[in-house]
């Protein structure tokens, strides 16, 4: 899926697909961490059953005003207990789909908002 959006400035996904995300014209074969204006970073869960909270404390960690939780092919909703360090920074939680979770993200980026996605590689 190649996503065609008002780019912004940033960190911007260009496609998604089984094989992985091309962000800013570079090519990503696994789960990712994306801030409009940090680097990317890889990110070790693969899948809903691999995420702890050792993996969502890195992300309360960058501050965010919306946090997007992009959970794979289909949408597989975290555990209350995974989300709760979210909820005690006052952070906003979206999760849903990866391609719902790039286009939404590209979106909130190129309006400047405060947003990071992670985005699981199945």
């Amino acid at each position: 899926m190649e996503l065609t959006q008002n780019r912004g400035t940033g960190n911007y996904i260009d496609s998604y697909q089984a094989g992985g995300f091309v962000i800013n014209k570079t090519r990503y074969k696994s789960s990712l961490i994306i801030a409009p204006h940090s680097p990317v970073t890889m990110w070790r869960p693969c899948n809903l059953a691999d995420l702890t909270t050792t993996d969502l404390a890195s992300l309360v960690a960058l501050k965010p005003k919306i946090l997007i939780l992009g959970m794979g092919k289909t949408f597989n909703f975290p555990s209350v207990d995974l989300l709760a360090p979210f909820y005690a920074a006052g952070i906003g939680i979206e999760v849903m789909d990866t391609a719902a979770a790039c286009r939404t993200y590209n979106i909130l980026m190129s309006e400047e908002r405060a947003v990071v996605v992670a985005l699981l590689m199945e």
